[in-house]
């Protein structure tokens, strides 16, 4: 279950982030393009795979490392990206939630603090999603994990 704290997604400091992504690597607005000028380092390795594997990449989660307790999941989700119509494939961003609630369960076996998952609300700005929808499949798929949803 989603639990909601209002406060900076980006002054988290452990666990994982996760947040949506297009396939063509470039985080140029929204919550991609803070957490592209916060983390330089993360965008790379994002913008190098979109390169490579293009729309191959499309529902599998590119991880990065930003600290020894924070990792950065960049979830592939949309095909496209744009400031306006839909560009969130929700079949994409099951198939990242699935991935990342057994990367978080394999994780949090070992390391407690790495059992929070923090998000934004994935897909429903500029990926043009409906968050009902969206927060419904959150809740059905990460059931078990501990859930973080961001807000300002």
């Amino acid at each position: 279950m989603i639990t909601y704290k209002q406060g900076d997604l980006l002054n988290v400091t452990y666990g994982f982030i996760a947040h949506s992504c297009n396939a063509l690597g470039v985080m140029g607005s929204g919550v991609a393009k803070q957490i592209k000028e916060k983390y330089p380092k993360n965008f790379a390795a994002y913008e190098s795979a979109c390169k490579i594997g293009k729309e191959s990449n499309l529902g599998y989660n590119l991880y990065y490392w930003v600290a020894p307790s924070l990792c950065m999941v960049n979830m592939i989700t949309q095909p496209t990206y744009g400031h306006s119509g839909k560009h969130i494939d929700y079949k994409h961003l099951a198939s990242c939630l699935k991935e990342l609630r057994v990367t978080c369960k394999t994780m949090g076996k070992y390391h407690e603090h790495m059992r929070a998952i923090n998000i934004p609300k994935i897909g429903s700005g500029l990926g043009g999603g409906d968050w009902n929808i969206i927060e419904r499949d959150i809740n059905l798929i990460l059931e078990d994990q501990n859930v973080i949803c961001w807000t300002l």
